[in-house]
């Protein structure tokens, strides 16, 4: 008779090997963790961990799956625009610090994961781990792309720029994150107040 699988324990235990997995990758790279390893960490055997992900690049993969849906969550949650140009406070701006607190909030939640979120900054493009975390920067992009073409209906300045806004105001964001992880920085609502200021003087002079 075959065995029957508790749906709750399987993910339970599916979870245990992301937490521990990331753990692995963001101290020693996507290449320097083999599955072998992921097991001897888990004291499971390889056929065990085979039964919930089939491969290291899959539960690679699913790292990012699950923390990334986290985040997108809370941005598709809290940042949408509403144009108020008569009114700094009102407009452009909260909408850019509450970008900058969520991910500040996911960092501080998450902070193993975005350690290994910013080790592909600058990681070699033709490797397997930067190939899956490729999509996840582009989504992102895309995201706070798709925001400043709304915020460049109301501000004329911004249109055409959008892509580069992008990609600079995602850059600002994880540069400031690196170096809280460092112990450089804090994450705190002043601190995101001062970098959106420091961006929009930049966008809009």
């Amino acid at each position: 008779m075959a065995r029957i699988r508790d749906p709750e324990k399987f993910e339970e235990k599916q979870k245990q090997i992301l937490d521990t997995s990331v753990k692995m990758f963001a101290s020693k790279g996507f290449d320097g963790v083999s599955v072998r390893d992921i097991c001897k960490e888990l004291v499971m055997p390889l056929s065990s961990l085979y039964n919930y992900y089939g491969s290291k690049e899959r539960i690679y993969r699913e790292i990012w799956i699950y923390h990334i849906s986290i985040l997108f969550d809370r941005l598709d949650e809290k940042t949408l625009y509403a144009p108020n140009t008569s009114e700094y406070d009102k407009d452009v701006f909260p909408v850019l610090k509450e970008i900058v607190m969520i991910y500040f909030s996911f960092a501080e939640e998450y902070k193993t994961f975005y350690s290994l979120l910013l080790s592909h900054t600058y990681a070699p493009i033709s490797s397997e781990a930067a190939s899956i975390a490729a999509a996840y920067y582009d989504k992102q992009y895309f995201f706070l792309e798709n925001l400043f073409v709304h915020m460049a209906d109301a501000h004329g300045n911004l249109y055409m720029k959008e892509k580069y806004l992008a990609v600079s105001f995602l850059a600002v964001i994880n540069s400031w994150i690196g170096l809280w992880i460092l112990n450089k920085a804090t994450l705190s609502a002043n601190d995101a107040g001062i970098i959106v200021k420091q961006f929009m003087h930049g966008i809009f002079s």
